[in-house]
């Protein structure tokens, strides 16, 4: 899948693989706590782990072209640190956001009720169920 996307964009944009960063270990297991994952029996879908590994921390836009905001996961850490530390009463034992739309108005999340393979969701700054989304966008995007 990343391959197919590497070889699609290089056709286009022959620097897009050179310019990609992945996602650190260390901040995926730090997302992994501010979220709040340890303590359930949640896995990422595997779409969005192979983006994290490939392009997690600046995937130049993928993401971006499809709906304005950030998925860098230094960036959605930050979110995160803001969150347990101004309210953490929001924090979701079901949701977890892996995009922030830009102004902060809604975020994209994993729906974790159904834990065989999340939905993904848009929920608002409060953590709070707002509509679904596009099924698959990670995988789309791929």
């Amino acid at each position: 899948m990343y391959e197919r996307l590497s070889n699609y964009i290089s056709i286009f944009d022959k620097n897009w693989i050179n310019e990609i960063k992945a996602a650190p270990k260390e901040d995926i297991d730090t997302l992994k706590q501010l979220t709040q994952m340890n303590k359930y029996p949640y896995r990422y879908p595997k779409e969005y782990e192979i983006y994290l590994s490939y392009m997690g921390e600046d995937d130049q836009g993928l993401l971006n072209t499809q709906i304005p905001g950030y998925a860098s996961v230094s960036e959605i850490i930050e979110s995160y640190e803001g969150i347990h530390e101004e309210q953490p009463e929001t924090l979701s034992d079901k949701y977890v956001h892996f995009f922030q739309k830009e102004l902060f108005e809604d975020q994209l999340s994993f729906d974790f009720t159904q834990t065989d393979h999340p939905q993904i969701v848009m929920t608002d700054e409060d953590s709070r169920f707002v509509s679904f989304f596009m099924e698959r966008i990670i995988e789309k995007s791929l």
